[in-house]
């Protein structure tokens, strides 16, 4: 949690910094001077989203053709049978065999809706 109210701290700063300098700009050189300034970072902003979307979707496609890539050439299938579910169901990774862990045991309340 404390990570979480640090992130948005820094995000609120950079946003106060970046009004402060816009309205500083507009301040020394000027409205029409500004307007081509703010032009030239929103065109710059955006050919980097450009770029980063097909980056994206480059990394994407190779790593679906990726034979290495984790799950690649395997069959994933869940299964869970002879159960009743009252509550929620977590999906796990790896490997569990046996019987399923009751949510008390995983560290998690429920709102008693479990009728064990």
């Amino acid at each position: 949690m404390r990570g979480r109210v640090l992130a948005w701290c820094g995000v609120a700063i950079v946003g106060v910094a970046v009004v402060v300098g816009a309205v500083v700009v507009v301040v020394k050189v000027g409205l029409e001077r500004s307007d081509q300034v703010a032009s030239v970072v929103g065109a710059v902003c955006g050919v980097l989203g450009l770029v980063a979307a097909v980056v994206g979707a480059a990394r994407a496609s190779t790593a679906r053709n990726d034979s290495t890539a984790p799950g690649a050439g395997s069959r994933v299938t869940q299964t869970v049978s002879g159960s009743e579910v009252k509550g929620s169901i977590i999906q796990i990774g790896g490997n569990l065999s046996g019987p399923l862990p009751h949510h008390r045991d995983l560290g998690t309340e429920e709102s008693g809706d479990d009728q064990r």
